[in-house]
């Protein structure tokens, strides 16, 4: 196998897009030192055990949050979008 194939073929050499990188970054550092910050002094040292997994959970509230938000800006610039004249439109609005 040349250098070229295998360069290919390894999976770190991915591209990654600016979402991915937002997500990963609040996942490990705009969610967790905070949440290492503030939960211990109000739960005590079970509060160091709680950090990962209740920052684990707000990121994916976060995910959710914003794969809904696309899929319903997606969903209303389809609707929006003029229809060929003499054909049904793709997406039809409540009452219209």
């Amino acid at each position: 196998m040349g250098r070229a194939k295998l360069a290919c073929a390894l999976p770190w050499r991915e591209k990654v897009g600016p979402r991915a990188t937002f997500f990963m970054l609040l996942r490990s550092c705009i969610l967790l030192v905070p949440i290492f910050l503030l939960l211990p002094p109000l739960v005590g040292n079970d509060g160091l055990r709680l950090a990962v997994p209740l920052s684990e959970m707000l990121t994916r509230v976060c995910l959710l949050a914003a794969q809904g938000m696309r899929r319903h800006t997606a969903g209303k610039s389809l609707a929006e979008q003029p229809s060929p004249a003499g054909e049904e439109p793709m997406v039809r609005l409540c009452g219209a």
